[in-house]
């Protein structure tokens, strides 16, 4: 769609405005870093991704002077891992098959390094990772990227691959990490690898009074700051991708002038565990449908008024109250209560999980129709459902104190709530981040500058929050359309659908609510003429009218008491009638037709029967009168009176024979001589 656009808006001969080919180049770029092989798509967008086109009108004729990019919430936790049968970030891939991974102290193959590994034997038909990563660098070039900034990415990239790797020994209380197996990424990153391995395993007291002192932490912590800077790191070359491309595609356009935006968002999601990014990811789904429901209702009404039909009995979008349960700021949603967690001073464990469901579960469990409190039974339901636990307790097992449960439009989902805390944080502890910002490598430092006040900075969830109300008011100025991208199976082949996978899809995308509002009104309509053409025949009596007058009659006739129920209404142009209306009326079109139909056939069984008593009785006249006049005997009467006895007289014998049986029952009787039919259609020509 946006190579199309580019293409008919490039200007005469391609001479005037924005190159497309550029700006398709950049974006097939951001692929290899926001998207994912999935189970479900080869390229699947990790992140949602708002594309502007900005046009200038010259001649009559709009053209493309500039683009810009906006990206929304990257999936983070796919930096470090995958789930079963995908993929995390192609670059990876593209990187570590490419032959360059050595100048970036890199071996050649993903199953070489743990966060890739997962995804190492994952076939992907018609992709080739190192052909890819020859078309990344053509692409970055023709986007204008220094070849130092190229450096720099794939420097980061492969930092990111090196701590994945790094070995962290202790025990739940303590733990160590050689600053010698930190030694290849620091270097790449140009930082200190003895002060990142103190920070990685110790913690920062503050004591009143005095200056903070360190404090061992556990294995398991020290893995997962490990874990949090190479997700840190890769999020923010990612950020830095993005505002390069916007920078160099945005150049000195006008952006306040005619704009075409393309938003590429995640779909609704409920996966086995849903944690931090899927309720991010489903309540930026709930914003968007509700902005598709305003869109379908304000629509909806527009045609209503046009005919002149007060819609106040329309149902407007219910979504609202959900929205507000994660965005909003009086009363506090679950985005603020989030950030005030993280604003407590306290230790993320103290703080996150059981604790932070308690926050959400006294704040929303009562008084609120979308949000549910879980108990035991309720989460071993849930698993029973996705088949992830079988009755009699075999299989996955959750908190139930960790679970809560959103009241989505496309159906209910449960959440877990394991390391929000973290993943709120949109900055590191401040020591890691102080070594970070002082890299030696320009590029890295910046991405770290400003980071170090970790307690003021926003949350990853507020960040979000702005970013939607932003996205949710362009798209509001704007006339909207929507495209629902339909998977129909999960081998990823053509001609097959798999009906239960598709219908979910529907509903998850919104498409099936959009329906059942639209059918809560009066979704079938047609214009008075196509009304009449269609069930003029139930009309009473033979009186001609006009087309709308003849629909209120028949409709009133036939449904009188269903117009006080608003199940019809009659605009300026066209008759609106609810679901059921329609098919009630065909119904009732069908049954006349066929009652008629019936009637026709006995008047033509009639007419059958009585063409063969008419042509027998004149063969015998006609045989009276040749014998009356001595004309038996000629050759040619005689021949004809033979002819015509050995034609008619066997289909006289059935008629009489088939009387006697069915007496006047002339659609039997018609049954009876089917044989004859040819013989019938002539037997009056032979007479006359």
């Amino acid at each position: 769609m946006l190579e199309y656009l580019c293409e008919v808006t490039q200007g005469d001969g391609g001479s005037q405005g924005a190159d497309p080919a550029k700006i398709t180049k950049a974006n097939e770029c951001l692929e290899s870093f926001g998207n994912a092989a999935t189970t479900r798509n080869d390229n699947s967008s990790r992140f949602g991704k708002f594309t502007s086109l900005y046009l200038t009108k010259t001649s009559g004729t709009f053209t493309v002077t500039g683009c810009g990019a906006t990206h929304y919430l990257l999936e983070r936790s796919r930096i470090v891992g995958a789930p079963k049968d995908e993929r995390n970030y192609h670059i990876f891939y593209q990187l570590l098959r490419s032959g360059e991974g050595p100048k970036y102290g890199l071996e050649d193959g993903p199953e070489k390094y743990a966060y890739c590994a997962q995804g190492a034997d994952v076939v992907l038909p018609g992709i080739d990772d190192k052909a890819d990563f020859e078309a990344l660098k053509q692409g970055l070039a023709k986007g204008n990227f220094e070849d130092s900034f190229v450096t720099h990415i794939f420097e980061c990239i492969a930092s990111v691959l090196l701590l994945g790797n790094v070995q962290v020994s202790g025990d739940h209380s303590t733990s160590t990490i050689s600053a010698a197996s930190l030694a290849p990424a620091c270097t790449l990153l140009g930082i200190d690898k003895t002060k990142l391995s103190q920070a990685l395993t110790h913690k920062m007291l503050k004591v009143p009074g005095s200056a903070p002192i360190p404090k061992d932490v556990g294995k398991a912590a020290a893995e997962a700051q490990r874990d949090t800077v190479a997700k840190m790191v890769y999020s923010r070359v990612f950020d830095s991708v993005v505002a390069k491309i916007d920078e160099n595609l945005r150049g000195d356009c006008d952006t306040t002038g005619p704009c075409i935006g393309l938003l590429d968002i995640f779909g609704f999601e409920d996966m086995a565990i849903n944690g931090f990014e899927q309720l991010f990811i489903n309540f930026t789904n709930e914003r968007i449908q509700h902005l598709f429901n305003t869109i379908m209702f304000d629509r909806e009404k527009e045609v209503y008024q046009q005919e002149g039909i007060n819609a106040d009995f329309l149902q407007g979008p219910r979504n609202i109250d959900c929205v507000n349960l994660f965005l909003g700021k009086k009363p506090a949603g679950i985005v603020q209560l989030i950030g005030d967690q993280c604003r407590t001073g306290q230790e993320d464990e103290k703080v996150d999980g059981e604790v932070l469901c308690r926050v959400l579960n006294k704040a929303f469990g009562r008084g609120n129709d979308h949000y549910r409190v879980c108990d035991f039974k309720e989460v071993n339901k849930v698993l029973e459902k996705k088949g992830l636990r079988k009755k009699g307790g075999k299989g996955l097992s959750l908190d139930y104190r960790e679970c809560f449960e959103i009241v989505h439009y496309a159906g209910p989902v449960m959440y877990t709530v394991q390391h929000f805390i973290p993943k709120s944080r949109d900055s590191l502890v401040p020591e890691i981040t102080s070594i970070l910002a002082d890299s030696t490598k320009t590029h890295v430092g910046a991405m770290f500058k400003g980071d170090e006040d970790h307690a003021s900075a926003a949350t990853v969830g507020q960040k979000f929050r702005e970013q939607l109300t932003e996205l949710a008011e362009t798209l509001d100025a704007g006339d909207s359309l929507f495209v629902r991208c339909i998977k129909s199976n999960m081998k990823k082949v053509s001609n097959q659908i798999d009906r239960q996978m598709v219908l979910e899809q529907l509903t998850r995308g919104g498409v099936v609510a959009a329906l059942e509002m639209r059918a809560a009104g009066l979704p079938d309509r047609l214009e008075y003429s196509e009304f009449v053409t269609e069930f003029g025949l139930l009309k009473r009596g033979k009186e001609k009218v006009a087309a709308k007058e003849g629909c209120q009659t028949i409709l009133r006739d036939l449904l009188g008491e269903k117009e006080a129920e608003n199940a019809y209404k009659f605009g300026t142009t066209k008759v609106f009638m609810k679901s059921g209306i329609l098919a009630w009326l065909r119904g009732a079109s069908y049954f006349k037709k066929m009652m008629l139909a019936r009637r026709i056939q006995r008047k033509l069984w009639f007419s059958r029967v009585h063409k063969i008593t008419k042509a027998w009785e004149g063969l015998q006249g006609i045989e009276t009168y040749a014998v009356s006049r001595g004309l038996e005997n000629l050759k040619a009467v005689k021949k004809f009176l033979s002819d015509a006895k050995g034609m008619l007289e066997p289909v006289n014998t059935a008629l009489e024979k088939a009387k006697e049986k069915h007496g006047k029952n002339y659609e039997a009787i018609s049954g009876e001589l089917a044989e004859f039919k040819s013989v019938i259609g002539k037997m009056l020509s032979i007479v006359d």
